[in-house]
């Protein structure tokens, strides 16, 4: 053997007891990962599967008809008194990472991470991440997906996220064929108020609905929005003669706040105000009538 193959082998043996190691520690690190990513994927599932409860409560909230929702599971029924969803948030590690993977689990395929509504319902209490990820949610092929996503959307916008870059998404939403997801939608809308420019003409639109629920849903979010509902003053004036009582008030309401570009309204208001049969919306139309004749006080932002 020569002198040069005798100085290799011990250099060819440590090699070798490197890439040993190497490889020992990548197969170790590899099988941690795994198992970690396995782990918050099973710890994911748990805590969705341990929020059932919120939907249901809010669509009971909302004035529906539980014996009329289809999509209901029957041991659902009795959860009204349902928790505060942030609550599943924590054990997710907080807002930012709970957003991070329930959007992971909402992309994984339907056999292995069925697409429990109540992940969108977490979701809700996330933080501004979580806002595309709901807004995808909206186009879900199941309503209640839909339905929770718009609703997760508009409990973001009581928490104080920015929500304005889903309101494309809430405006195709206004329009859906399901009723409930319509509602959302429009409740969603009226709790964005840095994109009134997208929201109105959506919620103008909702106040032709053909259910009272959805356009009860969008006069309330126009009044919300205040003198911003501006656009929507035609469609307000002629809700003034819509058969829900509650639509007419909030529709009075919002004419109000507007200000001075209520102008076109006020007959519709002056009738209302005199032949109302409902003693509320009469109220509400005489109220909206003496604070525009009192101007030119500052419509409300």
């Amino acid at each position: 053997m020569s002198a040069r193959a005798q100085e290799t082998a011990p250099e060819l043996s440590r090699r070798r007891t490197a890439l040993i190691l190497a490889a020992s520690v990548a197969v170790v690190v590899f099988v941690v990962g795994v198992a970690g990513l396995v782990g918050e994927f099973l710890n994911t599932r748990d805590v969705i599967r341990r929020a059932p409860a919120y939907f249901i409560h809010s669509m009971y909230s909302s004035g529906t008809r539980l014996d009329r929702v289809p999509f209901v599971r029957p041991e659902w029924a009795d959860a009204f008194a349902a928790p505060d969803r942030r609550e599943y948030v924590s054990p997710l590690g907080g807002p930012g990472e709970a957003a991070r993977r329930l959007e992971t689990y909402l992309r994984l395929p339907d056999w292995l991470a069925p697409k429990e509504p109540t992940a969108v319902v977490i979701l809700g209490a996330c933080d501004e991440r979580a806002v595309p990820v709901l807004a995808r949610a909206l186009q879900d092929a199941d309503e209640t997906v839909r339905a929770c996503a718009a609703d997760s959307l508009g409990n973001l916008g009581d928490l104080g996220v920015r929500t304005s870059a889903a309101v494309p998404a809430l405006a195709r939403a206004s329009v859906d064929e399901d009723e409930h997801v319509r509602y959302f939608a429009a409740t969603a809308l009226g709790k964005v108020p840095d994109n009134p420019s997208g929201a109105v003409p959506a919620l103008a639109r909702a106040l032709g609905d053909r259910k009272a629920q959805v356009r009860f849903a969008a006069a309330r979010a126009l009044c919300m929005l205040n003198a911003k509902a501006e656009a929507a003053v035609p469609s307000l004036a002629k809700a003034l003669e819509d058969g829900n009582p509650m639509v007419r008030i909030y529709a009075a309401a919002t004419l109000a706040k507007i200000g001075p570009a209520v102008a076109a309204a006020i007959p519709a208001l002056e009738r209302a105000a005199e032949e109302d049969l409902d003693q509320g919306a009469r109220a509400a139309a005489a109220a909206a009538l003496s604070k525009i004749r009192a101007g030119p006080g500052e419509p409300q932002d």
